[in-house]
């Protein structure tokens, strides 16, 4: 395991290190642990990139740490009350984050790794964003959120329109053959 792989390790145990502290309601400490998650997850990618340390855990373990780092950060902010009515925007971003889990683990099996693009890390930087916004100033956190769900659908549309060709639609291939 190597050091960008260990910082994205130590990004997983950091977040139920912030969900203690906003279930205990020490919301300076979850601010401080998200944003130590958030700088963890640039320097991890630096590091890679940078070193040639870029690892297949890596391209699978990063984004699904990132994605429960995000998916934490909006039920805390729902269960403790900072933003009312947070569970559309749950429904939304958690059914397209298991529509892309699936993808991945079906590409996955051609031999194909999805890595992320920059659709998808400009929809992370929103959702982060929203996520801090809304610890200072919910009303606004929640318009980011809004925001936030359509660069997200957006990253979802991009990541589809970037893979298709290697799904088999079984459908139209039937069609194909048969006609």
């Amino acid at each position: 395991m190597n050091i960008p792989n260990i910082i994205t390790a130590i990004r997983f145990i950091l977040i139920p290190v912030f969900i203690f502290f906003m279930y205990i309601r020490q919301f300076n400490w979850a601010v401080g642990v998200f944003l130590l998650a958030i700088f963890s997850d640039f320097i991890d990618g630096y590091l890679a990139r940078k070193y040639k340390m870029v690892t297949k855990w890596g391209k699978l373990m990063d984004p699904l740490a990132d994605k429960l780092l995000q998916i934490s950060g909006l039920i805390m902010l729902g269960f403790t009350g900072l933003i009312k009515n947070i569970f559309p925007f749950l429904i939304i971003l958690g059914a397209k984050e298991i529509l892309m889990f699936l993808g991945s683990v079906i590409l996955l099996r051609k031999g194909i790794v999805v890595y992320a693009h920059w659709y998808g890390k400009v929809a992370t930087v929103i959702i982060y964003a929203a996520v801090i916004l809304s610890f200072f100033a919910p009303e606004l956190g929640k318009y980011l959120l809004f925001i936030a769900v359509l660069a997200a659908l957006f990253s979802l549309f991009m990541y589809f329109k970037t893979y298709s060709r290697h799904f088999e639609f079984s459908a139209l291939h039937r069609c194909k053959k048969i006609g």
